[in-house]
């Protein structure tokens, strides 16, 4: 399914947890050096790994949860909680079964995931922070060396501000020239 149908899915199973007084976790994913894979094996190759992905997302996904392929190699889940840290389960074994290597035209693809948690109320209360929140999670895996997974906290949302800042400061001063370069 597309943005679309998985936007209009969250919306009710948040609607329906808000009234229910259940939590719903939001588990966004996708592949580590996946612009290697399509740079080193082609597009083709690449395309293959996000078949091969879907093939082996759905029969492993628990009832009533729900994935969509938002872009690229960009997934998104709805996770229904049955237990404090079923995401946590969920998003290990996503991580070993997607991360099993493909074979392509003779070649084996190999490639990991990076996967991002936020739950339903505590981490967000509509479908935009939750997604905000699971991509920030996400992207903390991949900067931590593309570990497997990574619960939002509420303190990566000010790193992630803090490194914006200091990102767009040297942006800043490469277009005036504030750099000297020194030789030991």
């Amino acid at each position: 399914p597309n943005r679309l149908a998985f936007n209009e899915r969250l919306d009710n199973r948040l609607a329906d947890a808000a009234a229910r007084g259940t939590r719903v976790s939001v588990l966004s994913f996708d592949f580590n050096r996946f612009k290697e894979v399509n740079d080193l094996f082609g597009h083709a190759a690449g395309d293959e790994l996000l078949k091969s992905a879907a093939q082996r997302l759905l029969p492993m996904l628990p009832e009533g949860d729900f994935a969509a392929r938002l872009g690229g190699d960009e997934f998104v889940l709805i996770h229904e909680m049955d237990g404090p840290d079923s995401a946590v389960r969920l998003a290990c074994l996503l991580s070993e079964r997607l991360s099993d290597p493909v074979e392509f035209q003779g070649r084996v693809i190999e490639a990991t995931v990076s996967i991002g948690i936020a739950t339903f109320p505590e981490h967000g209360r509509h479908r935009e922070e939750l997604l905000a929140n699971a991509d920030l999670a996400m992207y903390r895996a991949k900067s931590d060396g593309g570990t497997s997974y990574c619960v939002f906290d509420a303190e990566m949302d000010e790193f992630i501000r803090e490194r914006r800042k200091i990102a767009h400061e040297l942006r800043v001063a490469m277009n005036e020239g504030e750099f000297e370069l020194y030789c030991q």
